[in-house]
């Protein structure tokens, strides 16, 4: 992704949200459709 660590820490740790465009270069970075990653995550709450 071109980010440092604590960049992603910080997203795992949700001390940060992600903006529309990081999330989609976190979903590309993972290999993981930007639609596919929303609606997971809407499921699993």
């Amino acid at each position: 992704m071109g980010q440092r660590q604590t960049f992603i820490s910080k997203i795992e740790l949700e001390e940060r949200r992600l903006d529309a465009a990081e999330l989609i270069a976190v979903s590309r970075a993972m290999e993981i459709d930007p639609y596919a990653l929303m609606k997971r995550a809407e499921d699993d709450k």
